[in-house]
């Protein structure tokens, strides 16, 4: 059986790779990109840090079929109480490519904390457009929410020209600071990170 034929940009979330992302949603909606046209088995899986740092995972594993472009998914159900605020976590992206081979497999992962409404936050946001809601949530470093709000705007599988922009400033966030305690390795991966990030703005707008 042949395997996934990823093409010039791999299985990328369209999450925070250099930081830890924020949302004020207990019920977020989460994204990725898709390289591959033909569909294959897909697992999702949402893990919380612990207090000693161990995960442990929330719910089952979601299984779906992959698409190409932009996919999304909310894996809390509306009708729950939702994530914790003030709690981590660890989102996970599988394809299985191979059946028979899961050395093949295409992973990506990605963290984010719910975090607590911010105070400039009213009811009124509700009276927003959802272009305006995008600005209020990426001025306030809410990427989930704005990125969840874009996609709104958007065609099924793709970005939108808002979710492009949003990706791109996205893209220049990730630039690692001077001051952090990088290997080159790491940032290495990040500026290839960032360029897929950038080929995806513009491929999937």
């Amino acid at each position: 059986m042949e395997g996934c034929q990823t093409g010039e940009i791999p299985l990328t979330l369209l999450a925070s790779l250099n930081y830890v992302g924020q949302t004020i949603s207990t019920h977020p909606t989460l994204a990725w990109f898709v390289p591959d046209s033909e569909p294959f088995d897909l697992e999702f899986r949402l893990y919380e840090y612990g207090l000693d740092g161990n995960l442990k995972q929330v719910g089952n594993e979601i299984l779906l079929k992959s698409s190409p472009g932009i996919m999304t998914l909310s894996p809390i159900e509306p009708d729950t109480p939702g994530l914790s605020v003030g709690k981590k976590h660890l989102w996970q992206v599988t394809i299985i490519c191979n059946p028979n081979d899961p050395s093949q497999d295409l992973l990506a992962a990605a963290q984010f904390r719910v975090v607590d409404k911010p105070l400039t936050f009213s009811r009124n946001i509700e009276n927003l457009t959802n272009l305006e809601k995008v600005d209020f949530y990426a001025q306030e470093g809410l990427w989930y929410d704005a990125l969840s709000e874009a996609l709104k705007l958007s065609e099924d599988s793709k970005l939108g020209d808002v979710g492009s922009v949003l990706l791109e400033s996205l893209a220049k966030w990730e630039e690692p600071e001077a001051t952090q305690q990088l290997t080159s390795e790491q940032r290495e991966e990040i500026e290839h990170y960032i360029q897929n990030l950038r080929q995806i703005a513009i491929s999937e707008k």
